[in-house]
């Protein structure tokens, strides 16, 4: 098998957080259903791939993270979403499969005048 050419499956950067729940999936073994189904062997097809948080992201509560994604640095994934791909730097994504929302410097904006309304 070809567990592709990152050294690591998993690499967590500098200050790279994630919330309580959030899944790892760095093996899909639905190919296995998929080789049965074709006739071929399981050893024939198979994914596996690497996941890698960078500096200062954040991974919201009980999100998914699959095959061959990435969080960029300083990004945030909002809470119960599933990771299908790599998130750019200074993005906020989120859903079933995570898209883009907006800019983390928007999003800082925003959360600075929403807090306004509490002092």
């Amino acid at each position: 098998m070809n567990f592709g050419t990152e050294p690591y499956l998993i690499s967590i950067h500098d200050n790279a957080v994630c919330a309580s729940g959030v899944r790892f999936i760095n093996h899909d073994v639905s190919v296995h259903r998929v080789a049965y189904y074709l006739g071929l062997k399981r050893t024939d097809i198979d994914k596996v791939g690497s996941i890698e948080l960078f500096e200062n992201s954040f991974v919201g509560a009980y999100s998914i993270l699959m095959p061959n994604c990435s969080i960029g640095k300083n990004s945030i994934v909002a809470a119960g979403s599933i990771v299908t791909k790599r998130i750019p730097d200074g993005e906020v994504w989120g859903g079933i499969p995570a898209k883009f929302i907006m800019k983390t410097e928007d999003y800082a904006r925003k959360m600075v005048e929403e807090s306004k309304k509490f002092t």
